[in-house]
């Protein structure tokens, strides 16, 4: 292949689909045959069996029945029996996941918990962690149906650094019946650098064993082994740095002086991007192996906690979505609640969970360009109901079926546009683009660095997503068109407003791109989308608000009891802003 930065001829790996298939097929072979003797093979099998039911066979799933719980001390509320009985094992376990359907009450079983625990003296210091737009709701259920309780929900000035040394020794020192405090705030704590330290080296140690295995791997290219090793060093970096930390003199608090022995964590899956190590490096679909700082410090809280009791407990994180987009999402709802679990099944890391309960295949797709390759993926389960088993032993499991709740039924309609000439020109310069392997980026008016032209897909996802909601967004001369996403959506937005006008029907409307003070966009489809709604469409400007203007606590429950009056007909606003907590 020719070089186009040297123009000289360089030598390119190509995949040989065809042997790679007959590779697979003799794999599947031995395996088949692996378990044709087992089965012929008295002791072996007579081996496995009792090792299999000493480990995944010797437990049956607890029933709770919360019915015998006695809540006559809260105000207020009656609570309904899946609230019951989510109370009753959380408290009982101290600890799991809340896999609730949305609307079943998550909040109201947080505070139940924290109360109860705290006043059969099962913990000390319980904490619930939430979004920002519910840590005013989870703080004003608990003192609705408590009266009296001491609670701490401290304001976002609280956590500025002339102020975080004394809040942090004020958790510390006094006796609350629970501290509440935003994903954010929580990660201003800071951890306790022996288990950060001690959870890093495991990392470290799980990084060096793969690249030892990888690196006479012939199909691992050089770019993918530069990757892990820069992984590595950057961790050993970290690990430097928390020593160094270590040697000096500190007067703040951190999170286990604080000496909080319960912690729920609500809407859990925002902190599912946790590191892990693999050697399927090739498998698409598994994620970010690097994870997030964000998830990383949860993992460190949960190990100080679970140190403090010497077992899987005093964690209890609640969500609607534990498992949305890969197979990783699962262990790592185990990595977090049951690494002593784990440890006694000799599962130490992500390839050795998944090969006992996901199976590999690879199968020919269409990539975005419309090209046909094979690709490598987990693509089912294994062991489905050790598994399932597994997952109901630490998961209180809640669906619409088992609430007795009447809900509307939801209309989707699908608003069908066709794209502008603009449009089809810019998405067939995408193509070729793409097709170049980010090459060719004047075509898509973008000078890309080297790094940039290897993500050269990321690109072109990502300039047609900007495309196809505004040609504006990737061509900053072009025109405004009433044939865009904008203009069509005023226009049913005002429909609506009109139809349901005597009852002073309310609207949201998400947008999460061009958003108010973005610094990717000179363009404000918030505001453009209020001008038409005003000047084409004859609504009062003051019925229509951006959720973004609302900051405070205070602020965004004044514009939600505006909203439910009807006093504000439309609030426009992002997922995150807009999407939990309204």
């Amino acid at each position: 292949e020719l070089d186009p930065t040297t123009g000289d001829n360089k030598e390119k790996k190509v995949p040989d689909y065809e042997k790679i298939k007959k590779f697979q097929m003799k794999i599947k072979s031995i395996k088949s045959e692996w378990n044709k003797w087992i089965v012929t093979n008295d002791k072996v099998r007579s081996y496995l069996e009792d090792t299999y039911h000493e480990k995944f066979n010797s437990e049956v799933i607890r029933d709770y029945d919360g019915s015998i719980l006695d809540f006559s001390d809260m105000a207020h509320y009656n609570p309904r029996i899946t609230q019951k009985n989510g109370v009753l094992k959380f408290t009982t376990e101290l600890g799991g996941i809340g896999d609730h359907k949305t609307g079943a009450g998550k909040t109201l079983i947080m505070v139940m918990n924290a109360v109860r625990a705290k006043r059969l003296g099962l913990v000390k210091k319980p904490m619930i962690i939430g979004l920002k737009a519910n840590t005013s709701a989870i703080i004003a259920d608990f003192q609705k149906a408590y009266p009296g309780s001491k609670v701490l929900g401290p304001s976002e000035t609280d956590f500025r650094p002339e102020k975080r040394k004394e809040l942090l020794a004020k958790i510390m020192t006094n006796d609350w019946d629970c501290v509440v405090l935003t994903h954010d705030q929580f990660g201003m704590i800071p951890q306790d650098p022996e288990f950060e330290r001690s959870i890093l080296e495991e990392q470290i140690q799980a990084l060096e064993s793969d690249l030892y295995i990888l690196s006479e791997d012939k199909t691992i290219t050089k770019r993918q082994l530069k990757g892990l090793e820069k992984r590595k060093l950057n961790l050993e970096a970290r690990v430097k740095e928390i020593t160094y930390s270590m040697s000096k003199d500190h007067d703040v608090v951190n999170f286990k002086e604080m000496g909080v022995d319960f912690l729920q964590v609500d809407e859990a899956h925002e902190f599912k991007n946790l590191m892990f190590t693999t050697r399927s490096t090739n498998v698409s679909g598994l994620g970010n192996p690097q994870g997030s700082k964000k998830a990383l410090n949860l993992l460190v809280a949960c190990r100080t906690i679970q140190s403090h009791w010497g077992a899987d407990k005093g964690i209890a994180l609640f969500t609607a979505t534990p498992l949305a987009n890969s197979i990783v999402e699962m262990y790592t709802w185990y990595n977090y609640l049951q690494p002593e679990m784990l440890k006694s099944r000799n599962i130490n890391s992500f390839d050795a969970w998944a090969s006992m309960y996901a199976e590999k295949s690879s199968e020919f797709e269409f990539s975005v360009t419309g090209e046909i390759k094979l690709k490598e993926r987990f693509r089912e389960f294994v062991k489905v109901p050790e598994l399932v088993r597994d997952y109901h032993k630490m998961a209180h499991v809640v669906t619409k079926r088992d609430l007795d709740v009447n809900e509307p039924d939801l209309e989707n309609i699908l608003v069908d546009i066709d794209p502008t000439p603009d449009q089809i020109d810019y998405n067939n310069r995408l193509i070729q683009f793409a097709n170049s392997q980010g090459r060719d980026g004047h075509l898509i008016n973008k000078s890309l660095s080297d790094s940039s032209q290897l993500a050269y897909m990321l690109v072109a996802t990502n300039e047609a997503r900007k495309m196809s909601t505004d040609i504006r967004l990737v061509e900053p001369d072009a025109d405004y068109s009433e044939q865009s996403k904008l203009g069509h959506g005023s226009k049913q937005i005002a429909e609506i407003y009109r139809e349901f006008n005597e009852h002073k029907g309310t609207q949201f409307v998400f947008c999460d791109i061009a958003t108010p003070g973005s610094k990717t966009s000179s363009i404000n489809f918030y505001q453009e989308l209020k001008d038409l709604l005003v000047n084409d469409h004859g609504i009062p400007e003051e019925e229509i608000q951006f959720i973004h203007h609302f900051k405070t606590r205070k602020k965004r429950q004044e514009l939600l009891n505006d909203f439910n009056k009807g006093v504000v007909r439309i609030c426009i606003g992002s997922t995150s802003k807009m999407g939990v907590g309204v």
